[in-house]
């Protein structure tokens, strides 16, 4: 696993933020060159197996440091479908609440126009649901990831699943995640935010942005993974 990091994201050419840095303002823009540190977790030509060891490693370590909130994944609809009875009661976790847990998640469908829905989904990772979260993160549906204190009841609700929609998503025939926009969307909440990229030369990645306070811990949590990963393979 190889560690790459900036202070200056919008000028790296390892961090690739074209589409999302277009859409800023000037004073966003601002707020990203002067308090926004990029992170990637970059593994280059591995297995699954080896990625997802590191993701699950990512999350157990927030659900040890966090007293609440903790970890919390955004899911949505990769394609913008119309809206038809067994979508709207099957929504995004149909038959899957016992696994994530009853008060750790919220999940609505939001009407958009000619016809057309989004389901968006807010889960919090667990010791409990964590074998689920992991594979979860592996399929279309998921969008973006971040860390909070906050309570669950400012985040499971319908006004924050409306503002992420509004604020970090663009919709088409297909939702585009907006990861700038969602950094300083969530500033009041997170310190963090993440998205996992699969890169076209089999390499994957999970890439975060997080404040300058927060980065040597961010750094110290790969290097720690990676001199563990060093003695499984020497032992």
């Amino acid at each position: 696993m190889k560690i790459i990091t900036s202070d200056r994201v919008l000028d790296d050419k390892n961090f690739t933020y074209d589409r999302s840095e277009l859409s800023l303002t000037l004073s966003e823009r601002k707020v990203i060159e002067e308090a926004c540190v990029g992170v990637s977790y970059l593994f280059s030509d591995k297995s699954e197996f080896s990625f997802k060891s590191f993701v699950r490693y990512f999350l157990e370590a927030h659900i040890d440091r966090s007293r609440k909130g903790g970890i919390q994944l955004v899911f949505a609809n990769r394609f913008i479908e119309k809206k038809t009875k067994i979508r709207s009661y099957q929504k995004l976790f149909y038959k899957e609440h016992e696994l994530i847990g009853k008060d750790h998640f919220k999940e609505a469908e939001i009407e958009l126009s000619d016809g057309r829905s989004l389901f968006l989904g807010v889960v919090g990772v667990t010791k409990s649901n964590l074998d689920y979260c992991v594979n979860r993160l592996f399929t279309s549906l998921f969008t973006f990831g971040f860390h909070t204190e906050a309570s669950s009841d400012s985040l499971y609700n319908d006004r924050f699943l409306i503002k992420i929609k509004d604020e970090f998503l663009e919709l088409t025939d297909m939702r585009y995640f907006n990861p700038l926009k969602a950094y300083i969307g969530l500033r009041d909440k997170s310190q963090m935010s993440f998205r996992i990229t699969l890169h076209g030369n089999n390499d994957q990645s999970l890439d975060l942005l997080t404040s300058k306070a927060e980065a040597n811990y961010y750094l110290d949590l790969g290097r720690d993974y990676r001199e563990q990963e060093k003695e499984v393979i020497y032992n």
